[in-house]
């Protein structure tokens, strides 16, 4: 399990790309995101989530909190997934739905 929280300060970023790639890369069967958000109101502040998140073959809990999330590129892989949690996520219908469908 891979567990990261962490404040938006932007010099983290390339940094939380790195970890959370590696927690995918390693097939990891959890991963819990958090980041702090003193601007909750304003989306533009958080945190791109990065698109391998949706290729996550192994991944059996995503759990994601105050980030964003864009529409995947490709088909979404989550054939694992058995439980997902989305707290202050901003994402659109297209994105929730591309997520619901990459789990069957």
């Amino acid at each position: 399990m891979l567990l990261v929280q962490l404040s938006d300060d932007l010099k983290f970023v390339s940094s939380v790309y790195r970890c959370i790639r590696y927690a995918v890369e390693s097939n990891v069967k959890k991963l819990k995101l958090k980041f702090c958000c003193p601007y909750r109101n304003y989306r533009d502040s958080y945190y791109n989530m990065p698109q391998l998140v949706f290729y996550a073959k192994s991944m059996a809990l995503l759990e994601l909190d105050s980030c964003k999330l864009e529409s995947p590129r490709g088909n979404v892989t989550f054939s694992c997934l058995r439980e997902l949690r989305l707290r202050h996520v901003c994402a659109n219908d297209q994105v929730i739905k591309d997520l619901i469908t990459g789990c069957f």
